[in-house]
Formats: C-alpha cells, structure tokens, sequence
C-alpha cells in the first residue's frame, strides 16, 4: 500500500492553489505592470514612444476540479479547531479503516 507524507500533500495542495490563484491573477498583473512601465516612462522599443499596447483577452478561471478519493481513511491532516483528535483515528492518519480494509478484500461484499 501506498501510503504519501503529509507534508507531501500539503505542499501539493498548496502549489495546486497558488497556480490556480495566479491563473486568475494573470490579466491584474499585466494591467498592474503596464500601468508601472507607463508610469516610469519606458518607451516602445521600435518606435520610441510610450507603450500603449494593453491585452484585449481577459482570461478567468471557470472550473478548478480536485479529484481525491477519501473513502474509509483516515484524514491525512485536521484542520485547526477539529473536535476529533488523532487519537479518535485508531489505525493512524491517512490509514484505510477496518472497514475499508475489508472492502477492498472483498469481505465485506461476499460476507452479504
């Protein structure tokens, strides 16, 4: 079985949210930068005069999709103010349950 850190998913989860975050930021950034070089004075390289050029397409992100499976496991991770505890979790964090366990052995299917 395999079984990631949480440290790993944490740290995946969070690059997954900066991009997406970054993603819909995008036209702000080349409004907010092309305002500065307007601003400082930069000319056009060609022709010398100011840059004018602003971008027409405006891009927003319309569906961010995380795909996870949870199932019988434990969380990997509480979040702050949990009334559950690791200690509510006997088989540990980020483990299968007894009865996923018994699931994926085909106990639970056969046992009905």
């Amino acid at each position: 079985m395999l079984v990631f850190p949480r440290k790993l998913i944490k740290n995946f989860l969070l690059t997954l949210i900066t991009i997406a975050v970054l993603f819909c930021l995008n036209d702000r950034l080349s409004e907010i930068l092309t305002g500065i070089s307007t601003l400082t004075g930069e000319n056009h390289e060609s022709t010398g005069q100011p840059s004018t050029q602003t971008s027409t397409v405006k891009r927003e992100l319309v569906l961010l999709q995380m795909l996870f499976r949870h199932g019988h496991r434990a969380p990997f991770m509480l979040y702050p103010y949990d009334p559950n505890t690791e200690d509510n979790w006997k088989e540990g964090m980020g483990m299968l349950t007894k009865e996923d366990f018994s699931i994926t052995r085909w106990e639970f299917i056969c046992s009905k």
